[in-house]
């Protein structure tokens, strides 16, 4: 029996919890067994869930089924398995996978799993317990399940559906038959209708969708994450530059801090997009490549991701950082941003940016509407036109291994994820 064991971690915020995983390796051909051990570091990312939203009433605790279930298995309900580690930047460990790193596994608290999913783990309810000294979940792998042939390097908790979701089944390429919705569980309140909105510092902006030669912009002087009695409004006529070569036009937000302004009418290429920004009072314009064409007043048709514009028809991504760069993605036709590199579409699949990759995910997408338009907030959460939901792919802990381990089709492989309260 190998068994390896990894120190305490420096950690990156005061930890009230201490995390320990165990890996059980067990080959069924030969018997022999394989233990690995590792201490984890609690992230921020159940202090970013817990965040309430005041202007779009997104506290957790809004929604009923919420408040009704058992906290630790909302917030730390779920588990992931990665291949590489996920590393610090700047001293503080990321709430979201990385781009570039790809997930092996995963499981849910409750779920049992014999689908062609083979990400997807059992939850062992009979090994599983939890008390007031300790919480431990338990997930089974069969033999053939988790055999991706990359290595194991890190194991992270997350929420129940976080770990249902999971972050693109890459192995399998396939999905479970049931979806689960990112947003499931929460309970959240229009802004001001149908808008597009912005969290810049301590301001709020947001604007109304469709414009001709101006739109109203207002600013709240308050954080989407606070209620604040210095809740001032203002509230002004921005004039759109005339080279956007079109009599209406939809105005949305970006995650670069601006607002993006679309002709709405018939277009066949070469058209020209405007890019507002709200602080500096800015505005700069681009020509998109030709062969991009849209359709006005058709809202199916393009849509702006966080970096650039999306194109339904043609299933296509335009990123603002490099305009000659079309990737063809298939994502559906909405697109949610995770973070930087990651986002996913209304059909479940999750691109990498990083990596140019798309795979399957479990999920659905659903927040009070349609997401004409998402926008990434900070502390992991996504504005969808006008509310606020909050990620629930975040990182709970992140436990990186001192050495990579990899499953295989001979191999069974248990996992136990132990919480108890700091020393």
């Amino acid at each position: 029996m190998l068994i390896q064991k990894k120190s305490k971690p420096i950690h990156n915020k005061p930890q009230l919890y201490h995390g320990h995983t165990i890996i059980e390796l067990k080959n069924v051909h030969s018997g022999s067994r394989e233990r690995i051990e590792a201490d984890n570091t609690f992230t921020l990312g159940i202090d970013n869930h817990l965040l309430q939203s005041g202007y779009a009433n997104n506290s957790p605790f809004a929604n009923a089924d919420w408040r009704s279930s058992v906290m630790h298995r909302k917030l730390i309900g779920g588990i992931l398995l990665f291949d590489n580690e996920i590393k610090a930047v700047n001293g503080v460990l990321p709430t979201t996978m990385p781009g570039g790193v790809k997930m092996v596994a995963n499981g849910s608290y409750g779920v049992s799993n014999n689908s062609n999913v083979t990400e997807m783990g059992t939850f062992n309810a009979n090994e599983s317990s939890f008390s007031a000294a300790a919480l431990s979940y338990v997930y089974d792998w069969g033999t053939d399940q988790a055999n991706s042939g990359r290595d194991i390097s890190c194991v992270c908790l997350t929420s129940d559906t976080g770990g249902y979701v999971g972050y693109g089944n890459s192995t399998s390429q396939v999905a479970m038959s049931t979806k689960k919705n990112l947003f499931e569980n929460q309970s959240t309140s229009d802004l001001a209708g149908s808008v597009a909105a912005l969290v810049i510092g301590n301001d709020l902006y947001y604007t109304a969708f469709e414009a001709t030669t101006s739109f109203t912009l207002h600013k709240i002087q308050s954080k989407i994450g606070k209620i604040s009695l210095f809740d001032f409004e203002s509230i002004e006529s921005v004039a759109i530059p005339s080279e956007i070569n079109s009599t209406n036009k939809y105005v949305y937000a970006t995650d670069g801090g601006k607002f993006i302004v679309i002709p709405r009418d018939n277009i066949a290429s070469n058209f020209k997009v405007g890019l507002f920004d709200p602080v500096q009072k800015t505005w700069e314009t681009y020509t998109i490549p030709s062969g991009f064409s849209i359709s006005g007043g058709n809202f199916q048709r393009v849509r702006p991701v966080p970096g650039g514009v999306y194109d339904n028809e043609q299933e296509h991504m335009v990123f603002f950082d490099d305009l000659t760069n079309v990737i063809n993605i298939g994502l559906g036709g909405y697109v949610v941003p995770i973070n930087d590199d990651l986002f996913i579409g209304t059909n479940g699949r999750i691109f990498d940016k990083s990596s140019g990759e798309t795979y399957l995910t479990n999920a659905s997408i659903s927040l009070a509407n349609n997401p004409y338009c998402a926008t990434l907030l900070s502390k992991n959460r996504i504005m969808i036109n006008s509310s606020v939901g909050r990620n629930s792919l975040y990182l709970a802990t992140v436990n990186n291994l001192d050495e990579p381990v990899t499953k295989t089709a001979s191999q069974t492989m248990k996992v136990t994820y132990t919480v108890t309260p700091a020393a």
